[in-house]
């Protein structure tokens, strides 16, 4: 693991993360979740395929752990998906 790949840095860009939630209302909570913590900026759901993928921006640097922490309290997973 990498700085880089730990970590969610400030700006448009974000990370993409996949999601085991299978519903819209299941979607829904996981990006509410997310967007609870106060350094997210923005969630953007994508439910076209399954997994699904969830783009997190922050204003902050932001862990990745204390996302996927997030998610995991509420049931599900958040898993980030490696840029290469």
């Amino acid at each position: 693991m990498t700085y880089y790949t730990e970590n969610v840095f400030p700006g448009a860009e974000g990370k993409t993360f996949e999601t085991n939630a299978k519903t819209p209302e299941a979607l829904k909570k996981v990006a509410n979740a997310i967007q609870n913590l106060e350094e997210v900026k923005g969630v953007t759901i994508n439910s076209e395929k399954f997994p699904a993928r969830l783009r997190v921006t922050s204003t902050t640097l932001l862990p990745i752990k204390v996302i996927e922490d997030a998610v995991k309290s509420i049931g599900f997973h958040a898993i980030p998906k490696n840029v290469l």
